[in-house]
């Protein structure tokens, strides 16, 4: 133990684990029983923070990326100028003051990954009309989800960022559900397909819906 002490991570990512998120959104998985007698449950929506958080953390893991698992109170306190990526994984339920450390940081240059709902309710649990990363995200809520989507695709656009050309392929299955959008700034250089209604499509068309932004 004594090799560890007045260390400091070398980590320069940073993945939120959001308890405010935890305690307040519907779409939260308990995946096991525990000894305080916490039962297994299922989430009461779509969007699993745990799904996504795990999903995050071992994408890192396996491309062995050394990175820190933050709160919101590291967040709220101005620690996020170490880091150069900050990965949010649903964080849904985040509060202003969060949201506005999370902005600040990314004018000076930070980076951050958000997917679905991230920062759409408040620390409580209400909803915001639009998300309250809007500005850094460069899209307004449209405030609904899509879904499901039984056998659509997302598809990579023309002149795409050189990092999606490590991509395989330039089509993906898309995920059941997702987060409506409008883009305000920002880009989408991948796009869901037109609505498919069967596994055997004839064609498959790209939609104006984005898919990814930046």
């Amino acid at each position: 133990v004594e090799y560890y002490r007045e260390t400091r991570s070398a980590a320069n990512v940073a993945l939120l684990y959001s308890s405010r998120t935890v305690d307040w959104y519907a779409g939260v998985d308990i995946p096991w029983a525990d000894r305080a007698g916490l039962q297994a449950a299922k989430a009461e929506a779509v969007g699993s923070f745990n799904q996504a958080f795990y999903g995050f953390y071992e994408i890192l893991v396996r491309s062995r990326i050394p990175f820190d698992v933050i709160d919101e109170e590291t967040v709220a306190a101005g620690e996020l100028g170490r880091y150069d990526l900050a990965i949010l994984p649903n964080c849904a339920c985040l509060d202003g003051a969060v949201c506005r450390a999370i902005s600040d940081w990314v004018r000076v240059g930070g980076t951050i990954i958000a997917d679905f709902e991230t920062a759409h309710y408040d620390e409580f649990g209400g909803r915001r009309r639009t998300t309250g990363l809007a500005e850094v995200f460069g899209v307004e809520s449209l405030n609904e989800l899509a879904g499901p989507r039984r056998c659509d695709f997302a598809l990579v656009g023309p002149n795409p960022p050189e990092y999606l050309g490590r991509l395989d392929a330039a089509i993906m299955p898309a995920p059941r559900h997702n987060l409506r959008v409008r883009l305000a700034g920002g880009t989408a250089p991948i796009v869901f397909c037109r609505p498919l209604v069967s596994n055997i499509p004839e064609a498959i068309e790209p939609s104006d819906e984005p898919f990814l932004v930046e």
